[in-house]
């Protein structure tokens, strides 16, 4: 019985009784002579122009003398053709090699010189490169820029994806609190400025505007949370096309409780300890971040924030589905005003945690894992650049001791790889574990970085310039697969603008994409999908089980956070 019997009625037979080829062959017919030119076949060209030149040597020089119209180092149509079968060692080149010749024969002279071969099999390596470099570095596109004029030159300080409910959005919040919607084409939906007057309706000039800090979504709720250099939180509901604030979270006393700011409560945390909240926010939140249970929305969830003392604070909703805080029914218009005086009685509703001091400088940085309920934060100090820590210290905090401290940072917990970025241009690449070197070092920058983040499913890293350079790197191979100056208007030569602490935002949606600010303008990419990289980043090997008669791809990269 030959193998295409056996096929038929089992072939997994076949699998295991041929021996493996590992040997990929491609169909020169289908391809283009030139487009099979590779580096080392030049080489062999340039040999065998020289040995086809020394066999006719007399007879050019004789022509020479008669006639100059043909140079040394051109060949005729029959001797090209037995230079490239003897560089490319395929006869089955030769209907296509009169094809190429007539291609090349510029002069119409019946003559092609090695400079013009080589020039074109130059162009099309380079052309074969540019494509192969934008297929490994995941763009697959020019990058969309885009100005928001109501910014008025302020710099944007945070890009947040808001894909659920659809359609997907983009919302910037500029330094000076004014949020735009943006659809999924970088054209503005809509914008709202936040003031300081809570009871008021915003876009009055008589208002009191104060700079932002930070952004953070709350997916489950629909809101995104916006802290302020006054101590206060915004929380503008997102859920459709029209956004609008709906609390305004106030870290300052109300008047009526001036003489009790040394007042104290107790308030209970998720784990049932007891912890102390003051009546009034003392400190400027810098870096937040937010976590829910994908599984279970409703349950409870947590906004984070450090703040410019070096703590690690924690406010717990424990019911978010029926509601943040407990407000009385007012018939004013505008968001409700909350003080952390009147909530911090709320046990139901609200919880607080707190670790003070961590860093000896503002975190500009906060990363949560709910799998091993650890944190992530960072700061400029040198003695603390990096701490990750258990928030109920069950266990020792690994700190990283960085000379001038980190700018930003990004970690995947899954694959134990941390990224940190300071005030020189080079990124580090750290184990989660070692706290002493880094494994390894990228350097490619010419000006600071000031975000990073890692793409997982891709296996990449993005990195951004203060000089609106981004770059990819592979993590696998620790190189730069791309460069790619962004083109903004408002970008010159020798002048370097002032970009948000949160400048780049590595969209997970559907569609991924990059985003970038530079000041008031916005940049948009667009990645490859993991899928329709061919998987051959995600697959390290695969393995055949002869029992179960199954092959199995064993994936070096896990499933992303969240989703175990």
């Amino acid at each position: 019985m030959d193998a295409a019997e056996m096929s038929k009625d089992d072939p997994w037979e076949v699998s295991e009784t041929e021996a493996p080829n590992g040997t990929v062959h491609h169909d020169v017919q289908n391809t283009g002579l030139h487009d099979s030119l590779q580096l080392h076949h030049l080489q062999l060209l340039f040999d065998t122009f020289s040995q086809q030149l020394s066999i006719t040597g007399h007879s050019q020089r004789r022509v020479r003398a008669r006639n100059t119209r043909h140079p040394a180092d051109t060949l005729s149509l029959e001797q090209f053709r037995s230079a490239l079968t003897t560089a490319m060692g395929e006869e089955s080149w030769s209907d296509k090699m009169e094809e190429l010749f007539r291609e090349l024969e510029s002069s119409c002279d019946g003559r092609v010189g090695r400079e013009t071969l080589c020039d074109c099999v130059l162009q099309q390596l380079k052309q074969s490169e540019d494509t192969s470099e934008a297929e490994l570095s995941g763009i697959s596109s020019e990058p969309v820029i885009r100005r928001c004029l109501r910014y008025k030159q302020y710099p944007v300080i945070r890009i947040v994806e808001v894909s659920q409910p659809p359609p997907l959005r983009y919302i910037t919040v500029s330094e000076r609190g004014t949020l735009t919607i943006w659809n999924s084409q970088l054209h503005v939906i809509e914008s709202l400025e936040l003031c300081e007057n809570a009871g008021e309706k915003g876009g009055s000039s008589r208002q009191f505007r104060t700079w932002m800090t930070d952004a953070v979504y709350m997916p489950n709720i629909h809101k995104i949370a916006v802290a302020s250099m006054s101590r206060n939180f915004h929380l503008v509901d997102v859920s459709t096309s029209t956004c609008f604030e709906t609390f305004h979270l106030s870290g300052l006393l109300p008047y009526t409780n001036l003489n009790f700011q040394s007042v104290q409560v107790q308030v209970i945390h998720f784990s049932g300890d007891i912890c102390c909240l003051t009546t009034r926010l003392h400190h400027v939140a810098t870096a937040l971040c937010y976590w829910y249970n994908v599984e279970a929305p409703g349950e409870r969830c947590a906004l984070m924030w450090g703040d410019e003392k070096g703590t690690v604070n924690l406010l717990w909703f424990l019911q978010p589905y029926k509601g943040l805080f407990e407000t009385p029914f007012s018939k004013q218009s505008g968001p409700h005003q909350v003080f952390l005086s009147d909530i911090c009685g709320q046990t139901s509703m609200i919880a607080y945690q707190q670790s003070p001091k961590i860093h000896s400088e503002p975190i500009n940085r906060i990363r949560y894992n709910p799998r091993t309920d650890l944190i992530a934060t960072s700061s400029e100090s040198s003695a603390s650049s990096v701490v990750i820590m258990d928030m109920d210290q069950r266990s020792d905090s690994y700190i990283w001791k960085i000379e001038k401290g980190i700018r930003c940072f990004d970690i995947s917990w899954s694959l134990s790889l941390l990224v940190t970025a300071g005030l020189d241009p080079d990124l580090k690449i750290w184990d989660r574990y070692v706290t002493s070197r880094p494994v390894a070092v990228l350097r490619g920058h010419r000006t600071t970085v000031v975000d990073v983040a890692i793409h997982q499913d891709l296996g990449k890293i993005f990195s951004y310039s203060k000089d609106a350079v981004l770059k990819i790197w592979d993590i696998s191979s620790e190189r730069c697969m791309k460069t790619i100056p962004l083109r903004f208007p408002n970008v010159q030569t020798g002048r370097i603008l002032g970009q948000g602490n949160f400048s780049l935002l590595l969209s997970m949606a559907k569609a991924p994409a990059l985003l970038l600010s530079c000041r008031e303008y916005l940049a948009l990419l667009q990645l490859q999908n993991a899928a329709s990289n061919g998987g051959s980043a995600a697959f390290s090997c695969t393995l055949y089980r002869p029992h179960l008669r199954q092959i199995l791809p064993h994936n070096e990269i896990s499933a992303p956070e969240g989703k175990h």
